[in-house]
């Protein structure tokens, strides 16, 4: 079995983050609600006192799908927590956005969210049931927050003010860097990565392809023959750059060769397929355990709606005989042990 969980997880696209020192900013504390919804900069919002106005009984309401997580999201300080604002039912005219414990919320304009990538009338859902929009919003984290779990709960109204039902979401902040982490500083190129699976040892190179070879039928003209196929995929490249203050650099290009069904006539005809991004987000190293987290952001497009979701790759990290080794153990199958060897730039 070939496992590509830390390749694959990551979609193309390209994002920026930024992550700057923080001495001498005063922290802002993730458990106080107070100082966390006082530090958030959104586009048009407004900072209302008191609690945030009940869903409405008007069966005309708006209704926002609620999607099901497995895990916490985990985002860097300086990064962004994107919400997705889905209706199954009405419209939108503005977003109720409150941290749980906090006095009050944010009231942010429907122009808010039109700025956050998606496009309206795509997503699939909508679609099937003839629904009107979606959208996203997305919530830039101070730089200055301290690590720690932070639930919100958000709704949104329509031009009569009625309310839809409430969606919450719970994050988890990961600050950047991490004590006695200088011996990840620097530019890293992945060599390999090895799957312990099953009492099976798989091993794959980055820059070789790795082959597959069946037997398949193909026409040709008014009669259908026996061919041989050989597909083949390659990790071309993967380079991780970890910076002093905690920023993460991810740079990869995956190649994919397989057959192309359609133009197969009497002799294999293949397709190429180039996948290549360029990803940046922040590093959280702690020493007491010799865990990593690099939480990432990526945009892609699905079913012609932009959107921009955040991922984490979790696991412990090691210099062993001068390689970087970030190590894996499987979630569903602990038995299988995932590792990626590093050598320095």
């Amino acid at each position: 079995m070939k496992s590509t969980r830390f390749i694959t997880m990551l979609l193309l696209g390209l994002f920026f983050y930024s992550c700057d020192d923080n001495d001498g900013v005063d922290l802002i504390d993730s458990s106080d609600p107070n100082a966390v919804i006082a530090a958030l900069e959104v586009e048009g919002a407004v900072f209302i006192e008191g609690m945030p106005p009940l869903p409405s009984e008007d069966q005309n309401a708006p209704k926002l799908w609620e999607y099901e997580y497995d895990e916490l999201a985990k985002v860097g300080a300086g990064g962004n927590m994107n919400y997705s604002v889905d209706l199954s039912q009405g419209d939108v005219a503005g977003l109720y956005f409150q941290i749980e414990g906090a006095d009050g919320y944010l009231d942010i304009p429907k122009t808010t969210l039109n700025q956050s990538f998606e496009v309206s009338d795509k997503h699939y859902m909508s679609r099937l049931l003839q629904t009107q929009e979606d959208f996203a919003l997305v919530i830039p984290i101070p730089e200055a927050l301290t690590s720690g779990e932070i639930c919100v709960n958000y709704c949104v109204y329509d031009s009569e003010n009625r309310v839809s039902n409430v969606v919450s979401r719970c994050i988890e902040i990961v600050e950047p860097g991490g004590k006695n982490g200088d011996f990840l500083v620097g530019e890293w190129n992945a060599i390999k990565y090895v799957d312990h699976y099953d009492g099976m040892t798989y091993e794959y190179y980055f820059g070789v392809p790795d082959e597959y070879t069946y037997g398949t039928t193909i026409p040709c003209n008014d009669e259908i023959i026996e061919v041989e196929i050989t597909e083949s995929y390659e990790d071309k490249f993967l380079h991780v750059t970890y910076s002093k203050n905690g920023g993460l650099r991810y740079k990869a290009e995956m190649i994919d060769i397989y057959l192309d069904e359609e133009n197969s006539n009497c002799s294999p005809s293949y397709l190429e397929e180039t996948t290549a991004f360029d990803l940046n987000g922040v590093w959280s190293y702690d020493d007491s355990n010799g865990s990593i987290v690099l939480a990432l952001e990526y945009e892609f497009s699905f079913e012609g709606v932009e959107k921009t979701e955040n991922v984490a790759i979790e696991g412990s990290i090691a210099l062993e005989d001068g390689l970087l080794v970030l190590t894996q153990v499987g979630d569903e199958y602990p038995d299988e042990i995932f590792k990626m060897y590093f050598e320095k730039k």
